[in-house]
């Protein structure tokens, strides 16, 4: 078989051809073993619930997230955990979105509102954000998301919580693509899959790289 294949080459290919071949052939195995041995850690992941439930914080930073607050953030406030806070950073927003916090921090006990001052001067606030609302908390446990994000129900901070061991201080979650008949969203939700399987597959084989905002 192998002598097969060799004589087909050279009948087609000359010399520097065939050992480009090879090189692309060799990388396209790698390729299928390293995808095929890291994505996969991820479908081994076990859930275990946790003995304990402790406090969360959960923390949303938001610019400018007017609409999608006012669609999303009643699921987060709506979770089935026994004690969690959501944080909402307002980061400088110039719509409604201070109108649409103000509403739901009179309607659920569990928010709480900060902002960064619109005068702050960096190239991304993001982080900071970030910082004040973990300053604001008053559980040890965070929980990350973004205001354009939906929680699929209302088990997410169990979900996410239940991941916790003694060993473990940092959990990533999933979050993919609102689905849409496109043909070019149905590729960007594949893009996702396939990011989202390989970082959480090396994390689950203590390789971890990465995770992402939401």
């Amino acid at each position: 078989m192998i002598s097969m294949i060799q004589e087909f080459l050279q009948t087609y290919f000359n010399q520097t051809e065939i050992y480009l071949l090879y090189v692309l052939a060799f990388l396209f195995l790698y390729e299928v073993y390293h995808y095929g041995r890291f994505m996969s850690g991820c479908l081994r992941a076990k859930k275990i619930e946790p003995k304990e439930q402790p406090g969360v914080s959960v923390i949303v930073c938001a610019k400018n997230e007017e609409v999608n607050l006012r669609d999303y953030l009643q699921v987060i406030c709506t979770q089935d955990y026994p004690q969690y806070e959501v944080i909402v950073v307002n980061d400088g927003s110039v719509d409604g979105t201070n109108d649409v916090l103000n509403i739901y921090k009179l309607n659920n006990d569990n928010v709480k509102l900060t902002f960064v001052p619109q005068d702050t001067h960096l190239t991304s606030t993001k982080k900071l954000g970030i910082m004040l609302g973990v300053k604001a908390a008053q559980y040890d446990y965070i929980l990350l998301t973004d205001a354009d994000c939906r929680p699929a129900n209302n088990q997410w901070i169990k979900e996410m919580m239940s991941h916790f061991e003694p060993k473990i201080d940092l959990v990533l979650g999933f979050s993919p693509v609102f689905e849409k008949s496109t043909t070019l969203n149905k590729l960007i939700e594949y893009d996702t899959l396939t990011v989202g399987m390989l970082y959480l597959g090396l994390a689950k084989s203590g390789k971890a790289y990465m995770g992402v905002g939401r």
